[in-house]
């Protein structure tokens, strides 16, 4: 069974309201107050939503079969050019090793897919 958010509201209101008149004000504190906090127990860590997976472009095909490593250097050789550097992490603390950000990667591969039949597209229109 699908319900909107609107329609959830509704049931919840409407339990809230016959649980009020039945057991008092307090109740309804009570419950929305347990309700809060069961969020914040549920609720990932920021720490968790934020942090990206960096993954070495060397050891890329041990996580993933696609792109391949060699697909990945030839990217990051032209990574001025295409905007493959906002995929990237390299130099500093980690000795020189080209990281790779695994969600950004994806992002990006999937905005050069729609890009890439935005002009097929457009061709295929003027012919």
């Amino acid at each position: 069974m699908q319900t909107n958010k609107e329609e959830i509201q509704a049931i919840i209101d409407s339990e809230l309201n016959a649980y009020t008149k039945k057991y008092g004000k307090e109740f309804r504190a009570a419950v929305l107050k347990i309700v809060a906090l069961e969020k914040l127990v549920s609720a990932p860590a920021p720490e968790q939503m934020e942090k990206e997976r960096l993954i070495p472009l060397s050891k890329w095909n041990e996580y993933h079969n696609y792109p391949t490593v060699g697909a990945l250097r030839q990217y990051y050789f032209y990574k001025d050019s295409n905007g493959f550097a906002e995929v990237c992490e390299n130099g500093g603390m980690n000795g020189g090793r080209i990281l790779i950000k695994e969600q950004s990667l994806f992002r990006w591969i999937e905005n050069r897919k729609k890009k890439t039949n935005n002009i097929l597209s457009q061709y295929q229109s003027l012919s």
